[in-house]
């Protein structure tokens, strides 16, 4: 059986309460545009990070099999 630390994996975390919160506060369109792309930004690392860890864990249980 093979499993992945998950103690050891790069973890990003995305807090959307706080997002909400601050994306509220936002006064003009600029601001709303900039958090945005920032919660993008963060989207596009999470995916490739997770994938990664699926990956590690296919090839690991191929290798072990």
């Amino acid at each position: 059986m093979v499993e992945l630390n998950n103690n050891t994996l790069l973890k990003v975390v995305i807090h959307f309460h706080y997002h909400t919160r601050v994306a509220r506060m936002a006064r003009s369109k600029t601001e709303r545009h900039y958090l945005a792309e920032q919660l993008q930004n963060v989207k596009w690392l999470v995916r490739p990070l997770d994938q990664r860890a699926k990956t590690i864990l296919t090839v690991t249980r191929e290798l072990v099999r």
